[in-house]
């Protein structure tokens, strides 16, 4: 699977943990978003799984020069209220449209860069914002071996 519909959602409140990266970064062993998904899995996990009512979310905000600059990457979830974990920062995704993609079902590792490389690819990429992007890790995610994501990328409505 892949490219699936646009839809438009609302601004959205964001929290969780961040990382300044760029593209080329995460290409070396230098790269900071796999220790930032470690530290999210074994210290912050619980705070955004309690109940299993939220998806785990994986924000990328701040862009500076669309995908050859620097970036925020943030791992956490969306929220009507603040969050009582004094490192969650809160961020604003603003209101937009947004081309959803939906990966194949496979290994969580595979699945993700797979699904990256096509929208890098994806015929009408000229239309993407830089607002804020974000994967939706939901219940279709929960086996990592098996694990199947959608991926927002904010497009110009």
């Amino acid at each position: 699977m892949s490219f699936s519909h646009f839809v438009h959602l609302e601004k959205k409140r964001f929290i969780g943990i961040s990382e300044k990266t760029n593209n080329k970064l995460e290409m070396t062993e230098e790269r900071k978003i796999p220790a930032l998904w470690d530290e999210f899995w074994k210290q912050d996990a619980h705070f955004i799984l309690s109940g299993g009512q939220s998806d785990v979310i994986a924000l990328y905000s701040d862009y500076e020069q669309e995908t050859h600059g620097q970036y925020t990457f943030s791992i956490g979830t969306f929220t009507d209220g603040g969050s009582t974990l004094p490192k969650y920062k809160e961020r604003i995704l603003p209101t937009s449209s947004y081309a959803v993609f939906t990966s194949r079902v496979g290994p969580i590792e595979d699945i993700v860069i797979e699904t990256w490389r096509e929208i890098w690819s994806w015929e009408k990429r000229h239309l993407r914002t830089y607002s804020g992007d974000f994967e939706q890790y939901g219940l279709a995610a929960a086996q990592p071996l098996q694990a199947q994501i959608q991926i927002f990328i904010a497009v110009q409505s």
